[in-house]
């Protein structure tokens, strides 16, 4: 009788689920409102066929993939990708590709710093019909912004300019007015009010390979671009699920496509913005293989081009230094390390051959430093939890006639940050501590997948490095699944109740910790039983 009641609710579901993309696909307007309230539902619905999936076909222990769940995952693949619809008029991301097309083709010349400078000379030199200069723009060099005609702008413009061949400036003004042509002047000047481009001279040098010398920049081109972030997705998760099982990677997908902080909206359609990601999934799974040099290369590559991957080795060392003080020999730790390093050394040396030598890794760190100096209202992390307040999610110290809007906010940031640093310090420490307890006694890949919580307590990292978390569905943990997914549902709910960032992710800072904590305290971890690793 249980088993009856079981498939005719997983039934339902299952034909909710299949209705609701049908229903809405030819009338979707594709407005993130719109979105928001899609995905909310998918989000349940896909929460309600795993866990009856799961209770009735044998447990979270199973590997094979039941027909719903894998139903499950296809449609929230498609509703990652905005049901076919993407960006509602293109797949690339003009955006993302402003900066980092033109950011890695030209980074000889452009640097960190030259970016939006170049391209209001660019646009003064070959203007476009209907197309103005807005009247703010970043400075890169101090992340402040200023006026756009301002005689500091001028002569930064200037002394951009001459970095460039003649050739060269030719080629990047003929790229960069595709973006001038094929985005409205409102937007074009928001973009200049960014943070600039600041990946890794690594990430740059593959990059570059990617987009080449030769070559117009049109919308066609930057749609193969960035179709690449998803051929290097498939491959690792295909790779996961041979490793972990349908199931796991059925989970996985699921919490993909239905991930909040990670949805298309940010990064979806630009170069090479998931690759970190690829990287670690592959590493994990090389992880649970026992392929530990190969796990490190992966990981440290990941390191290399996104920093805070390097956290998940953290883990596995605390679980080799228990190993060793039990007078143990963790061969595999020394495997690990030793393919860390080398993807590490790798990274350094092609970080060099981007036109800019070593010095680039110079340039970068004070360019990053800069960068995390700054505070971005869809940050996500521990600090979020001790600094924010209600002042911050009311967003009253916001004023939108400014060219700033945020700065008076940033400011009190700021002040913050530096009043409660003793507090926040020795709360990292504390979680820290709880984080070494409950990692020691697992394996290496279990160790690894834990790293997601020192990288949340260490990190104040942009909302869309964290779809990171679906590596929970290779935990083999229902509960932490579920706890994923009832957190999404809860942040699309959200969405639609404000539009302040700081609200969405200041409250979602609080929902990770408590999923990531309750994960550490209760011990949802399965920690499989197996024999020592050699």
């Amino acid at each position: 009788m249980r088993g009856r009641v079981v498939w005719a609710l997983r039934a339902i579901a299952l034909g909710a689920l299949l209705a609701l993309p049908l229903l809405h696909w030819h009338s979707f307007p594709g407005d993130e409102e719109s979105e928001a309230a899609v995905k909310a539902i998918l989000d349940v619905l896909c929460l309600a066929l795993v866990g009856l999936g799961l209770l009735h076909d044998s447990g979270p222990k199973g590997r094979a993939a039941n027909g719903p769940l894998v139903l499950a995952a296809m449609i929230a693949v498609a509703a990652y990708f905005n049901l076919g619809l993407f960006h509602a008029d293109r797949f690339h991301h003009d955006w993302e590709q402003f900066h980092y097309t033109l950011g890695a083709r030209y980074f000889p010349e452009l640097g960190y710093d030259g970016l939006y400078a170049a391209s209001v000379q660019a646009q003064l030199e070959a203007p476009v019909e209907g197309k103005v200069l807005a009247a703010d723009i970043r400075d890169l060099r101090t992340n402040e912004v200023e006026r756009t005609f301002s005689e500091a702008s001028a002569a930064h413009a200037a002394e951009v300019r001459a970095r460039f061949s003649e050739e060269r400036w030719r080629r990047f003004v003929e790229d960069h007015e595709h973006f001038v042509r094929d985005t409205t002047s409102a937007r074009l000047g928001r973009m200049r009010l960014d943070h600039g481009f600041n990946p890794p001279p690594s990430w740059t040098f593959v990059a570059r390979l990617l987009v080449g010398e030769r070559g117009l920049l049109d919308g066609e081109r930057l749609g193969r671009l960035g179709a690449i972030d998803f051929v290097l997705l498939g491959v690792a998760f295909v790779y996961a699920g041979r490793v972990f099982g349908g199931r796991a990677l059925c989970l996985a997908l699921v919490l993909f496509g239905l991930s909040y902080p990670g949805r298309f909206f940010w990064v979806g359609g630009a170069l090479l913005r998931h690759d970190w990601l690829a990287a670690v999934i592959v590493g994990v799974a090389l992880m649970e293989r026992r392929r530990f040099a190969w796990a490190g290369a992966a990981l440290g590559w990941a390191a290399s081009v996104r920093l805070f991957p390097a956290l998940f080795l953290l883990g596995p060392g605390i679980v080799a230094a228990r190993a060793l003080l039990r007078r143990e020999r963790p061969l595999w730790a020394l495997r690990l390390v030793a393919g860390f390093a080398a993807a590490v050394a790798a990274a350094v040396l092609a970080g060099a051959l981007t036109g800019r030598g070593f010095a680039a890794w110079e340039e970068f760190a004070n360019a990053i430093r800069l960068h995390r100096a700054t505070w971005l209202t869809n940050n996500v992390g521990f600090e979020n939890v001790v600094l924010y307040d209600l002042e911050t999610m009311r967003r009253e110290l916001v004023d939108f006639d400014l060219a700033e809007p945020w700065v008076h906010w940033q400011a009190r940031m700021d002040a913050l940050r530096e009043s409660r640093a003793v507090v926040i310090v020795l709360a990292q420490a504390v979680l820290l501590g709880l984080f070494a307890l409950a990692v020691a006694g697992r394996d290496p890949p279990q160790a690894t997948i834990l790293g997601l919580f020192p990288i949340f307590v260490v990190f104040l990292s942009t909302c869309y490095y964290w779809q990171m978390v679906l590596l929970v569905a290779f935990a083999g943990s229902l509960p932490l699944v579920v706890a994923t997914l009832l957190l999404n549902a809860a942040m699309w709910a959200l969405h639609s109740l404000t539009p302040a960032f700081e609200a969405r992710y200041g409250l979602f800072s609080w929902g990770l910790l408590l999923v990531l904590g309750g994960w550490l305290g209760l011990g949802r971890v399965r920690a499989r039983r197996r024999a020592p690793v050699r």
